[in-house]
């Protein structure tokens, strides 16, 4: 158990109630640790041609950095400015010429981010980008920059990781005509080029990393750098440095967020794959082939990935190319799992049969939150479901609950993971094509197709994944042994399961917590769906039946747990004729309440802060029809610490003898 879990269930720290003890979780994601989250950031945002300050919470002004813009629809370049050189001295990762020195690229960097200027390269009105800032960490990153010496054995140019780097990005910077030299732990005695295409090379490899006569392999304290390249009298450098697999971060401390590596590749048809185990999920992945040929640099990222994970051959993850100045394109990226990536394929790029391939992948975001409002919203809007309709969650989103309360219409479900596609929660149809888009801008869903062209009043439910309180996962069925890793970090208490191929079940809750081991239909039991374990690690089965396990099946987890003062998952027994006290340990009760009887029939209740909880009627909508909100009855109370089932509540959320499932957010 990690010292997370212990303090999350100790009562003797008081997390039952909520002051102390959340205040004790948050003392715990501050202070010296170091999460992914404060040192790394993939952010995107729309073009307007005016400046712009890019807010991702990543301090560039006071600990140093680097930030890497790119235009996602445009043909514009890799625009890469760091903290060593300043403001108005661009590189361009695609180029070997010199600083592009436009002023108005990034034109400061800030506590909390970085300002842009009114130039297209950046900030073009109307087109998408994305940028990726690195924070200097001992562990993760540093930017270094030296004078060349023109030594005949080189110099020693000394970094401050405290451990040995995984890939080094070297670049001229007083002249044009340098390309981008690059050594990867990997390579070895090699070394590769990211403006280029072309494979490694080890020629002459003492002449550029080592004194001259021989190879010198980077430490824990520098690395060594000649030839006219890298070390040429009068010229300047600059060196991104990467760390790789030190594990010093996180709540325990002992997590790496970022690794560099090899694969041999392996596709010989659409239907190979390969498996890279990094003891991570990815949120960026770097991809080089450095054995055959020429070919592209590969870089996907889960913020502008659409990415279809689970679905045979088509994965549809798009990439960006730092050594060219093209827009995303193409299906055939990295694609994330719970515990590395996936490359499918034979694509030369990423997966050839025998082709050898280096990498380099940032762990995704995992910083336990310190408020409900850090992970769960619930918008409310009158506009129309249709193309180019924004909602804004005001965090990351990973899942959404789309619903009509002024007219009848099907529950909507959508997640990054799978790009946006839809399953409805009230009917057993299949997974439809995207409807809403999680790569437009970074807080917000953007609806993107017009099956739901429809006005009325709708409400929005945003979820982000956070460690302790919700994952989202896809699998693959085997009708086998299936092992389904995820990054709850806690036992799931709570499943959303959805059969994405439809036909056999809709999105349902499964329970393990003390609901008797059910599911909200009643049809099965919970040994039928994940019978063989469930962990804080992974949830295993072998069910053979198409609910679960169906060989080339296409499944989805929605996973929920209760975290101290954000959300709790538990049931209550019912009391007829009586109110029912539901403590939760919040300080001031409930956002978000879902309601099932397990014990018997019931609907899918659903309320909220936003329609309202109060000591009055509260509004409230069932996921398991497609009617319309009701509004007229008062069968919840807010209580502080959680919530009230009223004693006018009906059978199928209080009567005696009852058992009711509930997940309440903060």
């Amino acid at each position: 158990m990690s010292v997370y879990e212990t303090i999350k269930m100790s009562p003797l720290l008081g997390l039952q109630g909520s002051g102390g003890g959340l205040a004790y979780l948050a003392g715990l994601s501050g202070g010296d640790k170091t999460y992914v989250d404060d040192v790394f950031s993939s952010f995107l945002y729309e073009g307007t041609g005016n400046a712009q300050s890019i807010n991702n919470e990543i301090d560039l002004a006071g600990e140093g950095g680097l930030t890497w813009i790119k235009c996602r629809n445009g043909t514009e370049n890799n625009i890469l400015v760091d903290t060593e050189r300043g403001v108005a001295k661009a590189l361009i990762s695609n180029s070997s010429g010199g600083v592009y020195s436009s002023i108005n690229t990034v034109t400061a960097f800030n506590s909390n981010g970085f300002t842009i200027g009114a130039n297209g390269t950046t900030g073009s009105n109307n087109l998408d980008y994305v940028s990726w800032s690195f924070r200097k960490q001992k562990g993760f990153f540093d930017v270094v920059t030296w004078n060349g010496s023109g030594s005949a054995t080189g110099q020693v140019i000394s970094h401050a990781l405290e451990s040995t780097p995984g890939f080094i990005m070297i670049k001229e910077t007083s002249e044009s005509g340098a390309w981008w030299s690059c050594w990867h732990r990997s390579l070895g005695a090699s070394r590769i080029f990211l403006n280029e295409s072309q494979n490694a090379t080890n020629a002459n490899i003492q002449l550029y990393f080592g004194d001259g006569t021989n190879y010198v392999a980077p430490t824990a304290s520098s690395f060594t750098v000649n030839s006219n390249d890298l070390n040429q009298s009068g010229q300047t450098y600059v060196a991104y440095v990467f760390a790789h697999d030190d594990a010093k971060f996180g709540t325990d401390e002992d997590e790496s967020i970022i690794k560099c590596g090899s694969y041999t590749g392996n596709g010989t048809g659409t239907s190979s794959f390969k498996d890279v185990s990094l003891g991570f999920e990815p949120q960026w992945i770097l991809i080089k082939c450095i054995s055959h040929g020429t070919t592209d640099w590969m870089l996907t990222d889960t913020m502008i990935g659409s990415y279809n994970p689970g679905s045979g051959s088509n994965d549809n993850m798009t990439y960006l190319r730092p050594n060219n100045d093209q827009p995303e394109g193409g299906t055939r990226g990295a694609e994330p799992t719970a515990t590395g990536f996936k490359v499918r394929g034979a694509f030369g790029k990423t997966n050839a049969d025998g082709r050898t391939y280096i990498y380099m992948a940032i762990r995704r975001p995992n910083k336990p939150p310190t408020a409900g409002t850090d992970v769960f919203n619930t918008v409310q809007n009158n506009t129309t479901l249709i193309s180019g309709t924004k909602v804004d969650f005001g965090f990351t989103p990973d899942m959404h609950i789309a619903s009509r309360t002024t007219s009848s219409m099907s529950h909507w479900i959508t997640a990054r993971l799978t790009n946006g596609r839809y399953t409805f929660t009230d009917t057993t149809s299949g997974e439809g094509a995207p409807l809403s888009s999680y790569n437009k801008e970074q807080t917000t869903v953007e609806y993107t197709g017009t099956a739901a062209n429809d006005s009325g009043t709708y409400l929005h439910h945003g979820f982000k994944r956070t460690p302790g309180f919700f994952d989202v996962v896809t699998y693959t069925g085997n009708s086998g042994s299936n092992t389904i890793y995820h990054n709850l970090s806690a036992v799931p208490e709570l499943f959303f399961l959805m059969n994405r191929g439809g036909g056999s079940l809709r999105v349902e809750i499964v329970a393990n917590h003390d609901a008797g081991n059910t599911t909200s239909s009643g049809s099965f039991s919970f040994a039928e769906y994940f019978n063989t374990g469930i962990t804080d690690s992974y949830v295993s089965t072998t069910n053979v039946g198409a609910s679960v396990n169906a060989n080339g099946g296409d499944y989805q987890l929605f996973l929920f747990a209760s975290l101290s003062g954000i959300s709790k998952v538990g049931t209550y027994s019912g009391n007829t004729g009586n109110a029912v006290n539901v403590p939760c340990g919040f300080t001031n009760g409930a956002r978000f309440i879902l309601i099932k009887r397990t014990n018997g029939t019931g609907d899918w209740y659903v309320w909220d802060s936003v329609r309202g909880i109060v000591s009055g009627n509260d509004p409230y909508l069932l996921l398991n029809t497609n009617a319309a909100q009701v509004t007229n009855t008062d069968y919840i109370d807010p209580l502080s610490t959680g919530f009230t089932v009223t004693s006018s509540a009906p059978a199928a959320l209080n009567a005696s003898g009852g058992t009711y499932l509930f997940l309440a957010i903060a």
